[in-house]
């Protein structure tokens, strides 16, 4: 029997809404993914004869009980990454821009010294000894004093922390550049692919390009290319073409990006309602891929795609599990929080945006009262695609996971069959690109993407033996 899940949500100044959210239903055998012939559940015929066909499939099914038994026996970790959100105030107003931000002088946004040191209580709480601190905002820099204050409690109170500072790079001062330089701190910060679309969608005048793009060249050179990522948000109706991207990219000494197309969250949803559905994404990121293992062809560095790389990883070695919606099983509120501007605690950064626009209410705690264990519990009955009839059938179950907080943005419910979700979609044709890449790629491909990949080789004898294709 199906049962529906009561979530109410009692949002600040806002009537109180109420979401159903039934358990997945089971479906019927004629209902399947499409995309591509790998990611086909086993017992559905494909386009293929089947003497070709079934064995690949039944080789790869192989493959995904294999991982599922080592992701099972594979220990949960400690509370050990924690994004902190001192501030939602921010000094520019990117027209993509997927939280909901304010102003740089709006009052009632920030940390005050109680949440500071509660947040702090908060996490020296974790058994683990080193941990990564994500600070995002707004503009996390226009609190540094308490980017210093928290980085040196952990440290007082014998925590090695990782420092990640999420930053727009537009304003940058003395004192900042210092913190960033002692913390050793990586820094994140977006550059939209090429200066043009950067200007359109986030700096907005030649003054702040030229700002930014001079805090990006001192950001790369003072702390070093290691230490800086980009963040990459494209329209996917009207990105840019790959070499125009690489060029720019090649240009500023990057070694790794990540592109991603505009999230249907935050003020994104008013200024590009178009992206609720991003299904062109799908071809548009296979064809960027194609072009960037072509362009990094006999370079002595490798150009890489952070989102490419990790899945490629992740489908080579199940074990790993960064992403929190590529997790399977994928607990929330474990190893992984969120604590927002006012020490609300969320078991995702995009459980944030959700309850920040007023969706629904998915906060799991807060800094003050600790954690809502119940809710958790909640949540988590509905995290693990093992107890999804139509994933249990995918040959992919074992690297893909369950993404509620998009399924809940897109479409107001959790109830959707998979293979009709964005995040089912967009992850099967990013398998099955890997997959055949890994079955019939030339020996050069294969070690171009090693090198993407920070690997020495690829081992792919396992997809190439009943490949006749």
């Amino acid at each position: 029997m199906i049962q529906d899940v009561e979530w109410r949500t009692e949002l600040s100044n806002k009537r109180e809404k109420r979401f159903y959210h039934p358990n997945i239903r089971a479906i019927g055998e004629g209902i399947c993914v499409s995309k591509g012939p790998f990611g086909r559940p086993i017992t559905v015929p494909s386009t293929m004869a089947a003497a070709t066909m079934n064995p690949i499939l039944e080789s790869l099914q192989a493959i995904n009980e294999t991982r599922l038994e080592i992701r099972s026996q594979t220990a949960s970790s400690p509370a050990n990454y924690f994004i902190l959100v001192p501030t939602l105030r921010c000094n520019i107003a990117c027209k993509y821009c997927q939280v909901s931000r304010v102003a740089e002088t709006a009052r009632g946004f920030d940390w005050d010294v109680k949440v500071q040191a509660q947040a702090l209580d908060f996490i020296c709480a974790t058994d683990a000894y080193e941990i990564t601190v994500e600070f995002q905002g707004g503009e996390p820099l226009l609190r540094l004093d308490v980017l210093r204050a928290v980085t040196e409690g952990l440290g007082a109170r014998g925590k090695k922390a990782k420092i990640v500072v999420c930053t727009n790079l537009q304003k940058v001062h003395a004192e900042a550049w210092e913190f960033l330089k002692e913390s050793e701190a990586l820094i994140s910060t977006s550059f939209d692919g090429t200066w043009a679309d950067h200007d359109l969608y986030r700096t907005q005048g030649a003054e702040n390009l030229a700002e930014f793009r001079g805090n990006l060249t001192k950001a790369m050179e003072v702390l070093g290319p290691d230490r800086v990522s980009l963040t990459t948000t494209f329209n996917p109706h009207t990105a840019p073409a790959p070499h125009e991207v690489f060029g720019d990219m090649r240009e500023l000494g990057v070694r790794m990006m990540f592109i991603r197309p505009v999230n249907y969250l935050g003020f994104a949803r008013k200024s590009f309602r178009e992206t609720r559905d991003d299904t062109p994404w799908d071809d548009y990121y296979l064809t960027f891929l194609n072009a960037l293992i072509d362009h990094n062809r006999g370079q002595e560095m490798a150009l890489s795609e952070y989102y490419f790389t990790y899945v490629l990883r992740r489908i080579l070695d199940p074990r790993r599990g960064e992403h929190v919606d590529l997790r399977n099983p994928a607990p929330l509120g474990r190893d992984y929080f969120v604590i927002g501007e006012r020490g609300d605690v969320f078991p995702s950064d995009e459980a944030r945006m959700l309850y920040r626009t007023g969706q629904i209410d998915l906060r799991i705690g807060h800094v003050a009262t600790g954690l809502d264990h119940q809710k958790i519990a909640q949540l988590n009955e509905h995290a693990d695609n093992r107890s999804d009839p139509e994933c249990a059938k995918c040959v992919y179950q074992a690297v893909c996971g369950r993404d509620l907080v998009d399924d809940i943005s897109r479409y107001g419910t959790i109830d959707l069959p998979r293979h009709r979700t964005r995040h089912c979609q967009r992850h099967m044709s990013i398998f099955d690109f890997i997959l055949k890449k890994l079955a019939t790629a030339s020996a050069t491909d294969l070690s171009t993407m090693a090198a993407m990949a920070g690997l020495s080789s690829l081992d792919v004898s396992a997809y190439r033996a009943n490949y006749n294709v």
